[in-house]
């Protein structure tokens, strides 16, 4: 693949998106190389799950272009999948049924290797209802890659979780794609789990990009100093924006 292809993979370009009056997004630009693990941080309501949905095909932009390998995205495509904060199972299937949901053609044998990938080969027969959390995120992550989508966004998916099983599904995250090599977008509050996942952090603010950082980090990531000095570049910037959204506030009150 030649190196220009690599860097036009997926594009968004001038992106607005607007629900009646209210903008969330203003002429977005961001362009996301095949194979980069990329987080999108920010405050509740900054725009970020709706620029998921739009690249997911569940929303239309107002204005602007959304393009994959230089075609335009409309609709749901079957090359991208997503992973919700909620699992979604169905719970009158058992786990290998909920999984093939996600196949175009079902195939047992492939649907089996892919529970196994996510650990949970001893619970292909089990109803959802009764595993734990942290496994039935597991099932919907199996079922979202059972497919083999060249684009997985993830939409808070590990939010829902306690500390420990959050850990262990991110560096399970972090292992699938390592070894599938898809694109993944994480949508998370978490820096602290958007440094550990990511080779990129995207922090955006009011509808705009107001920091895309590179995270220069060797896997598996350990949190040391190195870790910590992103951690906290990132939150400087957001924690820097919210303060001059207050000072902006507070002089908008004086002049009134």
């Amino acid at each position: 693949m030649l190196i220009n292809e690599v860097q036009e993979y997926l594009n968004i370009e001038d992106v607005n998106k607007s629900f009646g009056e209210m903008k969330v997004l203003h002429g977005l630009n961001l362009h996301i190389k095949q194979g980069e693990f990329v987080a999108i941080v920010g405050r509740s309501g900054c725009g970020k799950s709706t620029l998921l949905r739009l690249i997911a095909g569940l929303e239309t932009p107002t204005n602007g272009s959304i393009k994959m390998q230089g075609e335009e995205l409309c609709g749901i495509n079957k090359k991208i999948r997503v992973l919700f904060q909620e699992a979604r199972l169905l719970p009158w299937k058992r786990v290998i049924d909920n999984v093939k949901l996600g196949m175009q053609k079902e195939n047992t044998s492939i649907a089996k290797q892919v529970i196994h990938d996510v650990g949970l080969e001893e619970h292909n027969d089990k109803w959802p209802d009764i595993l734990s959390g942290g496994q039935q995120q597991r099932v919907a992550l199996a079922r979202a890659l059972v497919a083999e989508p060249e684009v997985l966004l993830l939409d808070e998916p590990l939010g829902a979780l306690d500390a420990l099983t959050r850990i262990e599904m991110q560096q399970l995250i972090e292992k699938l794609w390592l070894a599938k090599k898809f694109t993944a977008i994480l949508v998370t509050h978490d820096v602290s789990e958007a440094v550990a996942l990511a080779s990129r952090v995207i922090f955006i603010d009011h509808g705009k990009i107001a920091m895309d950082i590179a995270i220069q980090l060797s896997r598996p990531r350990h949190r040391n100093n190195d870790f910590t000095y992103y951690e906290k570049k990132i939150l400087d910037k957001i924690m820097g924006n919210a303060e001059s959204v207050i000072e902006d506030t507070k002089k908008l009150e004086y002049a009134i």
